[in-house]
């Protein structure tokens, strides 16, 4: 036929629809170009244009039906007649055109046979799903796996752990929305939970209706690799998963292949770290197609958690030359580098120990190499965290050999001084490994201990400035008082440490570092060291009671005109605000403040707004949405205050009926007054002016008013006055305040005794309240009666109602009270349990913490210790600012009582770490313990140390007990008869006892030495 006419048989189906519609189109040119819509004039069936669009162009699965091609050739063949135009007899003739098309079908049809073909050997290589089972052959979709896929990988014990880092990081490597795809492989030691971690991401963030390709053979995923048709079979979006992938499957897969199926579908496989370090532990040569599949995917890394290892357990069993490691040059390929030492768990847990060891030393601050002996202080303890092996000689030195590349080809990690320290080798660790291995990993206690111990002076104040970066504050104390023995830094020094025992609450530690800093600075001239001191000792002041002395302190640090200068006015001004002393707090802060930092600046103008407020200073201090911490209480305190004020006086500017614009009315005048009266301590004054504004009857300030009012007159004791107040909100029938004022009436009756006046009010609420209000007064009633001894029956059922009334507020938290009830009551029967268990799965942010955390305070004591661990971690994800750090401390105790130390000490620290008055000390006992049952006994002055000096109220005097024991066994006598007294004179039994009997021992064995 002529030109483009015509198929071949024995050729695939779509490269013969290509052709034939060449065919067509050549035709279409012959014939003089027709327009889709002179064709359809000509048809007798009139093809839409999307129709013809799409018989020209070939697309479709399917050949194109006979009577669409006879009915559109015939129409171009009547248009070049009518244009007078000759065609190829061949061309012309429909019969040619009938055999082509014949032809055309048949080759199509065996291309969908031979497709079918594929891919049921590709359903047998890839699915795993029964044909029968499949509702979107010929593969299973990710939703259908998730719910019928036996083999889907489950977290051992029911129990998965979130790792937020990883989640997060592999979340965004799956967000790709278009190719190339990326090849995600995760790696990690056996028991990591490389594969459950990995599919809980793909479940999470992949489109449920994604295709799912999961190879059944090794060979497999190559073979798809090289398929023709790959972009046909992964039409639409797929996921390739493959689960324990092996270092010879990796170097099966070329780049090209790689890069092919990069363009179709993401990849998500997981790899032991044994087998990563089989390819890169070999020879240059060796597997050289998995070392570039390496280098080419996305590695991903898991590192082992002992935790879900031991959860897994417990629920199947119930003066040097100076040589810097950043001269050391940097590995011509880091992240093997680092893939080496993520993966050193089974082929040198040694070397990995020591590795991880100086790493540490380096990220705590010490700016040298470490010696053989300064490694092998903390090897005992890094060892115990890779591999539980006996320390020997021989062990460390194969560590040491490891990590300089002995007896392989991998790059040295350490690299050997040519200098001796008292004989001992010293070690450099690669610079690529400080800053960009296991980065997220946590510098134990240990090694600061010992850091700190030797380290010199010079040394610690870097070291010092590390730990407190790190939040380990205790420590950055220690080192930076160390390094106060160096005569050119001690001011500095004794002021970070009185910074960092500020921060920890030691305020009589605190005073004597800032008292210390002051001495050495007037001493040597340093006036700026000096006047932060001033500042800080008169905020200590403040803090103890003693104003007069701050006011001192704080004018001693404003006159010397330095950078701590302007906080110090600050203080006088909010000092004299607080006092109502107005000219003496203008006179402050008469100061140019722009330079500071915002929440100085914020500070200031909230003051001055209090001093002199205007409409247009009111709006501008409500729109700031700075959070930045202020420095001390009373200014924290002027904040809240200001900022209620604020925003109580906009919402009354906003609702206040004027008959003009601008207008000013009495009540208002009023309300500014008293409220802001209030704020300045004039409690007279304010009580004067909001009574005046209460009576002006004004439908909303004179409300608002009455409520401060309340406040105020409870708060000194006129309760009868208070009550007078609030009743008159309620009679008013204030549909937001009402409900609030008959609350705090019923508690007013409660605090004189009037339990059946405070009942009644809110049996009101009860009979007319909506459903949040139901539930808050049966809460309330229940307490109310609980705190007078009332029947049990009676307060539980206070706490049904509370709980049926539905208030996604109240109920919840009722749901507490009535587990708690019933567990005092029975134990931890079935009902108690379930109330809390329901509790914690609200989404309440304060009420599903705390039910989860007092959950686990139940299963604890049942010994349903697995249940105890889940609920204790679901309170610790919650991220609850006072019961995630509960949680902590709970489970680290658990997990001591359990005999695992690490996990213990990993909870623990975190309690400790995140600064809540309560759990940090709790936690830094338990911490303490710890440390002194391994003969930790630096570590263990540190923690039992916090808790004498915080008093805990139940736990100091032990702390004070064991204190002495610690220091009694580093030799510091006067230390531990100090620890020793305190703990015998606290009265607490039987640590008093205990220590007296110690101190006792302790003067008679001192007496002997004399004799």
């Amino acid at each position: 036929m002529g030109e483009g006419m015509g198929t071949q048989g024995g050729v695939d189906g779509p490269w013969s629809l290509r052709r034939f519609s060449e065919s067509l189109r050549a035709l279409k040119r012959h014939a003089g170009g027709p327009s889709f819509s002179e064709i359809k004039k000509l048809t007798d069936r009139k093809p839409s244009s999307a129709t013809l669009s799409a018989l020209f162009a070939g697309s479709g699965k399917n050949a194109p039906r006979w009577d669409l091609v006879s009915d559109v050739v015939t129409a171009m063949l009547a248009y070049a007649r009518q244009n007078r135009l000759n065609l190829d007899p061949r061309v012309a003739d429909l019969g040619e055109w009938r055999r082509n098309h014949e032809l055309l079908v048949e080759a199509m049809e065996k291309a969908v046979a031979d497709r079918a073909a594929r891919q049921a050997a590709l359903l047998t290589a890839f699915s795993v799903l029964p044909t029968d089972e499949l509702r979107h052959p010929p593969f299973p979709t990710l939703d259908e796996l998730t719910m019928a896929w036996e083999g889907r990988p489950e977290p051992s014990g029911g129990v998965y752990l979130p790792r937020p880092d990883f989640d997060e990081e592999l979340s965004e490597a799956l967000a790709s929305e278009s190719a190339p795809y990326p090849f995600v492989l995760v790696y990690g030691d056996d028991g990591a939970g490389k594969s459950t971690s990995a599919w809980a991401a793909v479940v999470r963030v992949l489109d449920p209706s994604t295709k799912v390709l999961v190879p059944q053979d090794r060979n497999a995923l190559a073979a798809l690799a090289q398929a023709a048709d790959l972009p046909t079979i992964t039409n639409g979006p797929t996921l390739i998963w493959v689960d324990g992938m092996t270092a010879a499957d990796l170097d099966r897969l070329t780049g090209e292949m790689l890069e092919r199926l990069a363009g179709t579908a993401f990849i998500v496989a997981t790899i032991a770290a044994d087998d990563c370090a089989t390819i890169i532990e070999g020879p240059r040569d060796w597997m050289p197609i998995a070392r570039a599949a390496l280098r080419s995917t996305y590695l991903l890394h898991l590192p082992y958690e002992p935790e879900i290892i031991e959860e897994v357990m417990l629920n199947a069993s119930l003066g040097t030359e100076s040589f810097d490691a950043g001269e050391i040059q940097d590995p011509a390929d880091p992240e093997m580098m680092i893939l080496r030492l993520n993966t050193a768990r089974s082929s040198s847990p040694a070397g990995m120990a020591l590795v991880r060891a100086a790493i540490d030393y380096r990220r705590a601050g010490l700016e040298r190499p470490v010696s053989d002996g300064e490694l092998r202080r903390v090897f005992p303890h890094y060892l115990a965290d890779v591999r539980n092996f006996a320390v020997t000689d021989e062990l460390f030195e194969s560590g040491i050999a490891w990590a300089q590349g002995v007896g392989s080809e991998a790059e040295a990690m350490f690299v050997v001084s040519p200098h001796l320290k008292n004989g001992d080798r010293l070690w450099s660790v690669v610079r690529t490994l400080v800053d960009g291995a296991e980065p997220k990993r946590a510098i134990p206690d240990v090694l600061w201990a010992e850091l700190i111990d030797f380290a010199t002076p010079g040394e610690c104040g870097g070291i010092g400035h590390r730990a407190m970066q790190l939040g380990q504050l205790a420590y950055g104390a220690q080192a930076h008082t160390k390094a106060a023995s160096v005569p050119d830094v001690e001011a500095r020094a004794h002021i970070l440490a009185g910074v960092a025992y500020r921060d920890l609450g030691d305020r009589p530690a605190s005073q004597m570092a800032f008292m210390a800093a002051y001495r050495a600075a007037s001493r040597d001239t340093l006036a700026s060291e000096a006047c932060y001191a001033a500042y800080e000792l008169g905020n200590l002041a403040a803090a103890g009671g003693d104003t007069d002395k701050a006011v001192r302190w704080w004018t001693d640090s404003a006159e010397r005109d330095e950078w701590s200068s302007l906080a110090a006015y600050l203080a006088l001004g909010s000092h004299y605000a607080l006092k109502g002393e107005k000219e003496k707090a203008l006179a402050a802060l008469d100061r140019d403040f722009s330079g500071e930092k915002p929440a100085m600046r914020q500070h200031v103008s909230m003051l001055l707004l209090l001093l002199r407020p205007t409409a247009e200073s009111l709006a501008e201090v409500a729109a700031v949405a700075d959070e930045t911490p202020l420095e001390t209480e009373a200014q924290r305190e002027i904040k809240r205050e200001l900022m209620s004020y604020v925003a109580k006086r906009l919402q009354l500017a906003e609702t206040a009926e004027r008959t003009e614009p601008g207008e000013t009315t009495h009540a208002e005048v009023l309300f500014d007054r008293g409220y802001t009266a209030l704020i300045f301590g004039a409690r007279e004054d304010a009580a004067t002016a909001l009574d005046q504004c209460v009576r002006c009857g004004d439908g909303r300030y004179s409300i608002e008013a009455a409520f401060e009012l309340g406040k105020l007159l409870h708060e000194d004791g006129d309760f009868a006055g208070a009550e007078r107040a609030w009743m008159t909100i309620v009679e008013a029938g204030d549909e937001e305040l009402a409900p609030r004022a008959r609350f705090n009436i019923a508690l007013l009756r409660q605090e004189t005794g009037d339990s059946a006046g405070a009942i009644a009010q809110l049996e009101q609420v009860l009979a007319d309240g909506d459903p949040d209000r139901r539930a808050h007064a049966a809460l309330l009633s229940a307490q109310i009666l609980e705190a007078q001894d009332a029947d049990v029956a009676v307060v539980d059922g206070f706490y049904r109602q509370a709980i049926e009334a539905g208030s996604p507020e109240w109920s919840p938290l009722a749901l507490i009270e009535l587990g708690v009830s019933i567990h005092r009551q029975h134990g931890p029967t079935d009902e108690a349990l379930s109330l809390l268990r329901v509790a914690s799965e609200s989404e309440h942010a304060d009420v599903a913490p705390r039910a989860s955390w007092i959950l686990g305070c139940f299963l604890e004591v049942c010994e349903d210790y697995d249940g105890a661990i889940q609920a204790y971690q679901m309170a610790i994800a919650a991220g609850h600012s006072d019961f995630s750090p509960a949680a902590q401390s709970s489970l680290g105790q658990l997990y001591g009582i359990l005999n695992q130390p690490g996990l213990s000490m990993r909870h623990l620290e975190a309690a400790y770490n995140s600064g809540h008055p309560e759990y940090r000390v709790e936690a830094a006992f338990h911490m303490g313990l710890l440390h002194y049952w391994f003969a930790r006994y630096r570590n263990a002055v540190v923690a039992f140390r916090e808790v004498v000096v915080n008093r805990h109220s139940k736990l100091w005097p032990i702390a004070a007990l064991f204190l002495g024991k610690v220091l009694n066994a580093l030799d510091d006598i006067e230390g531990a008869a100090e620890a020793w007294r305190l703990a015998a004179e606290s009265g607490t039994e039987p640590a008093a006892a205990d220590a007296a009997a110690a101190l006792r021992e302790l003067r008679m064995s001192l007496e002997e030495k004399m004799d």
